[in-house]
């Protein structure tokens, strides 16, 4: 795990283990699964990837810049704000 994701790639320990605990345990799972559904009926999938997306509510991390997290997404698909500022004109763009 440390030759594929080396600390150092990183900007700290923390940062590191939230991208190998993301890739293992939501990821990985995912690209199987949609391979799994692709078998049987047409399968989509999507990779959320917005580096300026407000952070979802109750999981910002003090002195961490936590946008592009998981679950920041709900924000482009429904009418509603989770994060802790509103969207961009770009963003809504993108939303719609």
């Amino acid at each position: 795990m440390l030759a594929r994701s080396p600390v150092s790639a990183y900007g700290s320990p923390y940062l590191a283990l939230s991208a190998v605990m993301t890739d293992s345990s939501f990821a990985c799972h995912t690209a199987w699964t949609a391979q799994l559904f692709a078998r049987q009926v047409a399968t989509y999938a999507y990779e959320f990837d917005d580096p300026g997306s407000p952070t979802p509510a109750g999981v910002q991390v003090p002195g961490l810049d936590e946008s592009n997290a998981h679950g920041a997404e709900p924000a482009y698909l429904h009418d509603f704000t989770m994060g802790d500022r509103p969207l961009t004109a770009v963003q809504v763009a993108l939303a719609t």
